[in-house]
Order: C-alpha cells, then sequence, then structure tokens
C-alpha cells in the first residue's frame, strides 16, 4: 500500500466512524458538491447532497469534482498528528506554507469552512483514543 492509499484509507475510517453524526448532517444540509481530496498520486472523491456524504470510489483521468484538496500524504499525516505541529494544524495554513493545494470553485468550500476543517481534522481525533 502507498503512503497516498495509507493516508485516504485513515481518512476513510475516520469519516465513516463520525458520518453517522446528527451535526455533521446539520452543517451540510445545504451544501451540494463533489470534493476531491488527494495524497500524494491517489485521491478520494466525496459527494455531499444536503446533509449526505457518500464515499464515491470512482476512477479514471475524468472525474468531476466541483473542488479540490491535494496534498502529499506526508502532509495529511503532520496535520492529523495530536496535537499537530504549528503551521500544520489548519487547512489555510497549510495552503499558506504551499503544502496544501485548492483547486476549483471554492465558493462551497468558503461558505462550509468551518465544517471542511472539522471534516479533515477527524483522523486527529482518531490517533487520541
Amino acid at each position: 500500500m502507498s503512503d497516498g492509499e495509507a493516508a485516504l484509507q485513515r481518512l476513510r475510517t475516520a469519516l465513516s466512524a463520525r458520518q453517522a453524526e446528527r451535526d455533521w448532517q446539520r452543517r451540510t444540509r445545504w451544501l451540494r458538491a463533489r470534493v476531491l481530496i488527494g495524497a500524494s498520486a491517489e485521491h478520494l472523491l466525496l459527494q455531499f447532497d444536503r446533509g449526505q456524504m457518500h464515499l464515491d470510489e470512482s476512477t479514471g483521468p475524468m472525474l468531476t469534482w466541483d473542488f479540490a484538496l491535494r496534498a502529499d500524504a506526508s502532509t495529511w499525516m503532520r496535520h492529523w498528528e495530536a496535537p499537530p505541529a504549528p503551521g500544520w494544524h489548519d487547512l489555510l495554513a497549510l495552503a499558506k506554507r504551499d503544502a496544501l493545494r485548492l483547486e476549483g470553485d471554492l465558493h462551497p468550500f468558503m461558505t462550509h469552512l468551518q465544517f471542511f476543517k472539522d471534516l479533515l481534522a477527524a483522523p486527529r481525533a482518531a490517533t487520541r483514543q
């Protein structure tokens, strides 16, 4: 298993454990977006549709998504440390240090910014337990 696959598997596990939380459903009740999360050469596609989140296992060169967050697997692993080092704790801090690339239509990302910060910090909580 590559580093990218291992990082995305860790994210999948954390998301499936928290997916049924009512708070997450409430926070995404107005969100409709396809989000690509990239870890090195691997990717995971998340589909949000008004309170529901689905992991899309589609592959291929012509995937459609609204916005993407791409980073090296090592960047995601540092972001998920409990607690993360300064500068590795926040998605916008990662983007500022050029460790994370934000691509596409960022309107759904920015309107639900705190949700996506919490979503992509979910593997961090699993590390603490």
